[in-house]
């Protein structure tokens, strides 16, 4: 619904919703657009829920890690951990037994033990994820492992970020996608709204003043309108009396 006819109604997603199945009554059925989850899609769907899973196990066996740093350095416990711990040495304090050491160490030792195979057990909950994932890509979409560089879970990660051609589902699907590569992702920030506003309305203008009246038939016609509408027009002619009135 136009944003004009919408005013005074509301805007929510049951109110969308009940406009859209008004809007469809009418249709004949094969003018319907096809439901985005078909049959065809399942293997996406079960990509999407081991991609979140392994998303909240990283991030588990990140924080476990961190907290299995602090006692091991605060205690001597017999470990050296003045660099990152390694796999041989997280293996080697989850194998640890209990100890007749004093209260304070038995409590560490414990403690170091208990996150230890926290780690290890997800480690193999990763594994287990991972087969998981390459599994549905192969069935799925093998093409795009042959690409260099593009392992199952990249792969997973680009297939459920897609909505539908041409679009991503949204902004932290979009990151994800940066996150794969070697883009760098933006996300916005507090007054970024100000700053699209001010951009979008010089790009329209300029649609409006130049590229609409008038058509060029080569590219550097086109580009010295383009300089001659920025360094003549635009920076040293127009009226910025509002402008000026603004600041005042």
């Amino acid at each position: 619904m136009p944003a004009n006819d919408r005013r005074g109604t509301g805007k929510s997603d049951e109110l969308d919703a009940a406009r859209i199945a008004r809007a469809v009554l009418g249709l004949d059925t094969q003018n319907l657009r096809t439901r985005r989850a078909l049959a065809t899609d399942q293997a996406r769907v079960a990509m999407r829920v081991l991609v979140v899973a392994r998303e909240q196990m990283t991030g588990e066996k990140t924080r476990a890690i961190n907290a299995l740093i602090a006692p091991v350095r605060t205690i001597d416990l017999g470990v050296d951990a003045r660099k990152p711990l390694s796999a041989a040495q997280i293996t080697t304090i989850a194998s640890w037994r209990d100890r007749d050491e004093n209260a304070t160490t038995t409590t560490c030792r414990h403690e170091a033990i208990r996150l230890a195979r926290r780690i290890r057990t997800l480690d193999a909950d990763l594994a287990s994820n991972r087969a998981d994932i390459t599994e549905l890509t192969h069935q799925d979409t093998p093409q795009l492992l042959a690409f260099v560089g593009v392992g199952a879970v990249i792969a997973a990660t680009v297939l459920v970020a897609w909505s539908h051609p041409g679009r991503v589902r949204s902004d932290a699907a979009m990151a994800s996608l940066a996150g794969t590569s070697e883009l760098a992702p933006s996300m916005g920030s507090v007054g970024d709204c100000y700053d699209n506003s001010m951009i979008e309305t010089f790009w329209s203008r300029m649609q409006v003043k130049l590229f609409d009246p008038r058509h060029w038939r080569t590219r550097i016609k086109l580009a010295n309108a383009i300089f001659d509408y920025l360094e003549i027009w635009h920076n040293r002619r127009r009226d910025t009396a509002a402008l000026a009135c603004s600041h005042r």
